[in-house]
């Protein structure tokens, strides 16, 4: 990581965001039987245990690590990049929120989902805020 990085609050929340979500996605990839069954989020609350949806949705946080990672080396492409990343984040959230306003699970998940669904969404947004602005510049 070059010194104009870490000088640089978009490269850092970019960062962020893919030091948390890619661990995560590995481990969907790798063993998505464990990380259904002990993600914090209380996974099994939203359905029963389905190996090819885990690797799906690691297969995209995954890509959006990677997508995050390179938006942080590279300003020129982070509007569009954070963008789309954005997009899929904010579905993922409002998918949650409709499954919880709906009682499909219990209104803890608003807690217990913020950290890794809605905060991301929050942050990708501040993000895409500050690139556009600086693109305008």
């Amino acid at each position: 990581m070059s010194y104009k990085m870490l000088k640089d609050p978009v490269a850092l929340v970019l960062l962020l965001i893919a030091a948390v979500a890619l661990p995560s996605s590995i481990w969907m990839l790798l063993t998505p039987y464990h990380w259904y069954q002990t993600f914090p989020g209380k996974i099994p609350d939203f359905g029963d245990f389905n190996v090819h949806f885990v690797r799906d949705l690691g297969s995209a946080y995954f890509a959006w690590s990677i997508a995050c990672i390179w938006a942080a080396r590279t300003p020129a492409v982070r509007v569009p990049v954070v963008g789309i990343t954005t997009l899929f984040f904010l579905l993922h959230a409002v998918i949650h929120v409709f499954d919880t306003l709906r009682g499909h699970v219990h209104s803890e998940h608003f807690l217990l989902d913020f950290p890794s669904t809605y905060l991301p969404v929050l942050l990708l947004f501040w993000v895409l805020i500050v690139a556009r602005r600086k693109q305008a510049e």
